[in-house]
């Protein structure tokens, strides 16, 4: 086992214990070598969907298998917006993200967005389920 698997599997386990979910790294169609992934939440985002978004540490999740979906020691970074979201326990549950490939002078690489929004399961299962969709879409188009 890796020290970056070994990395993931400890982080999954801590967010585990801590009322967390897992989700998985995505296999990239260009396997652009990263030196860092940032996950943000929009300014424009509601103090309510902000803090939601905070304790299901979404942010932390979707770093995290990112940045094992991707080699490490390259010169790009990618920064991850999350621009808008939605859940409840009743009605559908939706994310919205953009996503940019920055090189190291700051010049725009690649950009991509990703949408998803799911009816299915209880609100923790929901949230899993559209980041995953999220992480996916992006790793597929970046």
């Amino acid at each position: 086992m890796n020290t970056k698997t070994l990395s993931l599997a400890v982080l999954t386990l801590c967010l585990s214990a801590c009322g967390g979910f897992q989700l998985n790294p995505t296999t990239p169609s260009n396997a652009h070598p990263l030196s860092e992934v940032r996950v943000s939440l929009s300014p424009a985002l509601d103090a309510d969907k902000q803090e939601a978004i905070a304790a299901y540490a979404i942010p932390e999740h979707m770093r995290a298998a990112l940045s094992a979906s991707y080699p490490q020691g390259g010169e790009l970074t990618m920064e991850v917006m999350i621009s808008e979201f939605r859940t409840g326990a009743f009605g559908p549950t939706r994310m919205h993200a953009d996503a940019r490939l920055v090189d190291a002078g700051g010049q725009v690489v690649a950009q991509a967005e990703a949408d998803s929004s799911t009816m299915r399961g209880g609100t923790r299962a929901k949230i899993q389920r559209v980041s995953q969709e999220l992480i996916d879409q992006l790793v597929a188009a970046l």
